[in-house]
């Protein structure tokens, strides 16, 4: 609250938040890989799918209307991490919760980030829609495409 009512008292324009700017945050917090975030999980059967998801319930229904709101984000450039084999040592800090080592479940493809995003859009317009807001435009906070991006869709190994 603090956040948007100091931007708002200091003239500034509008804030982004990106809801999800870590994409290892939530898994590690419930205790599941990395891939749990970007598996289709209807049934509700993954901690990481249903804490996301009422995360972007509470936060859009609670500030869906503030007037600082510019536009809602996914997450922090997870299109440099697709298709990507793991690397064993990349951010872990046992101590703080996380796994020892990053593993083939930590990974995830092209297809598996755009249907998260999908489902993020999704999770944000009924949110919306609860608090009778105006759709805001949605972000998916990606980076500017690798060069080996496609090559590397080909021949991504599925965990």
């Amino acid at each position: 609250d603090n956040v948007f009512d100091d931007a708002a008292a200091a003239g500034c324009r509008g804030l982004i938040p990106s809801l999800f700017w870590n994409s290892f945050a939530f898994p590690d917090w419930v205790g599941e890989p990395r891939g749990r975030l970007y598996a289709d999980d209807a049934e509700q059967t993954s901690s990481t799918w249903r804490e996301m998801s009422t995360y972007v319930d509470v936060i859009v229904r609670r500030y869906a209307r503030h007037p600082m709101l510019l536009m809602w984000e996914l997450g922090n450039e997870y299109s440099n991490e697709m298709d990507l084999q793991p690397q064993p040592n990349s951010r872990i800090w046992p101590k703080l919760g996380t796994p020892a080592a990053r593993t083939r479940a930590d990974n995830f493809s092209s297809d598996q980030l755009i249907h998260l995003t999908k489902t993020f859009r999704g999770w944000v317009r009924d949110a919306e829609a609860r608090v009778a807001a105006p759709p805001a435009p949605i972000s998916t906070g990606f980076a500017v495409i690798r060069d080996a991006a496609v090559h590397l869709r080909r021949t991504y190994l599925h965990p």
